[in-house]
């Protein structure tokens, strides 16, 4: 199981997941959740309202690491959402270091 994962689970903020998902994927996950947007349309939705032009399926490719989020979609993640200091740190983690898939499993 994954850093980000494991930290939203121990928070009891996560929700398993099926489908394959980068560390970055989860930590979005939990962010959606915790936020309770309903999905990633709720989230490209918040997103798009402050002119940052994002789609659900660009979130979801994010989350399982079929591409690369921007730095822009990062900082305006962490702008809208309001995030903590912590929960950017957190961000900035699984921005830099989780966008890839884990092919070893």
């Amino acid at each position: 199981m994954d850093v980000a994962r494991n930290r939203a689970i121990e928070h009891g903020q996560g929700r398993p997941s099926s489908a394959p998902a980068t560390e970055f994927g989860e930590y979005l996950k939990m962010l959606i959740y915790k936020r309770g947007l309903g999905g990633t349309q709720g989230l490209a939705r918040l997103l798009n309202e402050n002119e940052h032009v994002i789609t659900q399926q660009a979130i979801s490719g994010y989350i399982r690491g079929k591409s690369k989020a921007s730095t822009a979609f990062a900082n305006a993640l962490a702008e809208r959402l309001g995030l903590t200091r912590k929960e950017k740190e957190e961000l900035a983690w699984a921005f830099t270091f989780g966008q890839d898939v884990d092919r070893s499993a």
